[in-house]
């Protein structure tokens, strides 16, 4: 069952990956163009990256504010 569930997950990644790296001739008249990001969004995403990292690599400090918030409840 697990198996089938992850090719039907891949299958739908796979779709949305295709539609993101077609050429816009092949997308048709029904695509959209985006603006370009300004410098703000690159400073949230730079901020977001780091974040993730940060917990990523060093969740220590989460956990125990977590199990902090858990435990006074």
């Amino acid at each position: 069952m697990m198996a089938i569930n992850s090719a039907i997950g891949l299958f739908y990644y796979f779709r949305v990956i295709l539609a993101v790296f077609s050429r816009p001739e092949e997308r048709g008249a029904e695509s959209q163009t985006f603006p370009s990001p300004s410098a703000a969004d690159h400073v949230v995403l730079a901020v977001l990256l780091l974040f993730l990292l940060w917990i990523g690599l060093y969740p220590e400090p989460l956990i125990d504010l977590l199990r902090q918030l858990v435990i006074y409840q």
